[in-house]
């Protein structure tokens, strides 16, 4: 009995098939079972074939490991499809048709598509044309928005990471390429380090916010080491903080402090060195207005290679004593001395190695003094020749000199 019920199924099934016809016209339209298809084949010609849903299970399966499921049309899916062994396509087989459609993926996208030999490559193209916006639009090619969190320890967060590559004389090798015609090519709320340096064509590097600051720190350096190439500061005010050293090729260096904006000129301020082996020219009618000074008010002073360019006024009511720094510094270093009080005792400038100070007719002189009646508007400079120094009075006062060989 059971055999005939079996062979009964089975022609049904078979007339069902080539019919076209629904399976659950034959059967039990509201019961589920398992139907397995053996060495051959199962086809709906004419009509679908349809899978019911049942909460919990799957309907559909290939359980042979080197089963496949060969679809030469389309194939519709408007719930979620689960690849967990992956998904493997020919070239232009994948397509989001819908302008609402994403694509999620968890975990990481791997892309290993190069050129052939020989071949060029786009392994990520993207090509659009955009729609005309009219006010507030906007259009973002990758949205990228990511929470940090309070870690712990030593930690690395990267956006896009590009490795090292070894680079080939034969080819131009470009990390990051941006055409012209963008109205700013990198726009960045935060620090941009290029550790490898910028390099930039004519005109190219601006500043644009009148806010803008460009800091060299940890030794940095601008360093414009082309023959004949300048750079144009214009409106603006340079502060060196340590400095400025501006190095001439065969002909020579040139800072040029012309007039400006109104009144006030070009600046350049500095509150270290402003060094250059080529010349310092002030055209037109800018001046270099005044001397750094210092105020020296107690009886007892030790200058330094610090003091060097810079005025010391002394004003201290009493005997002063002036040490000058060591012996051998740069030719041309230099040392002025005003002082503005009269009342007490000499004011006695001295080398830091005795009988090596050079005065009128003695190259070891032992120190210059300005004795009481001669110290108001008394002015001394010493100069380095190289080896030691040379005292010389710039004022209307004179000048002792005490040489004891």
């Amino acid at each position: 009995m059971s055999r005939r019920i079996f062979t009964v199924l089975t022609v049904c099934l078979l007339v069902c098939a080539v019919l076209g016809t629904s399976w659950a016209q034959y059967g039990r339209a509201t019961s589920y079972s398992t139907f397995t298809v053996g060495s051959g084949g199962l086809f709906a010609h004419g009509g679908n074939f349809t899978v019911e849903t049942s909460a919990g299970t799957d309907k559909f399966t290939v359980a042979a490991s080197s089963g496949n499921t060969v679809c030469s049309g389309t194939m519709g899916i408007t719930g979620l499809a689960s690849l967990n062994g992956g998904l493997a396509m020919d070239t232009n087989k994948f397509t989001v048709a819908d302008t609402t459609g994403n694509v999620l993926t968890a975990g990481t996208f791997s892309q290993t598509l190069v050129n052939a030999a020989g071949g060029s490559a786009n392994p990520y193209d993207y090509t659009g044309t955009l729609g005309i916006m009219n006010g507030s639009d906007d259009f973002t090619l990758f949205d990228i928005n990511m929470t940090n969190a309070n870690h712990t320890g030593s930690n690395t967060v990267q956006i896009l990471d590009i490795a090292n590559i070894t680079g080939d004389a034969e080819a131009t090798e470009t990390a990051v390429l941006i055409g012209t015609g963008w109205d700013a090519g990198i726009t960045s709320s935060s620090l941009v380090n290029f550790n490898a340096g910028i390099a930039c064509d004519t005109d190219k590097f601006v500043v644009a916010d009148s806010t803008g600051i460009v800091t060299l720190s940890g030794g940095g350096t601008i360093d414009n080491n082309t023959s004949a190439t300048v750079m144009n500061l214009t409106e603006t005010t340079v502060r060196v903080t340590g400095i400025l050293d501006v190095t001439g090729n065969s002909t020579q260096a040139t800072v040029d402090v012309g007039g400006g904006y109104g009144s006030t000129g070009a600046n350049i301020a500095s509150s270290g060195n402003i060094s250059t082996n080529g010349n310092l020219i002030v055209d037109g009618t800018g001046q270099i207005r005044a001397q750094l000074t210092v105020a020296e008010t107690t009886n007892a002073r030790v200058c330094t290679s610090a003091d060097f360019g810079k005025l010391i006024i002394c004003s201290v009511a009493d005997a002063l004593s002036i040490t000058l720094p060591a012996n051998g510094a740069t030719a041309g270093s230099y040392i002025d001395f005003l002082i503005v009080s009269e009342n007490g005792g000499t004011v006695t400038i001295s080398p830091a190695t005795a009988d090596t100070l050079i005065t009128a007719s003695s190259a070891d002189s032992d120190a210059v003094t300005f004795a009481t009646g001669q110290r108001i508007g008394a002015y001394c400079r010493v100069i380095s020749d190289g080896t030691a120094y040379a005292a010389i009075n710039l004022g209307q006062t004179t000048m002792g000199v005490t040489d004891t060989d």
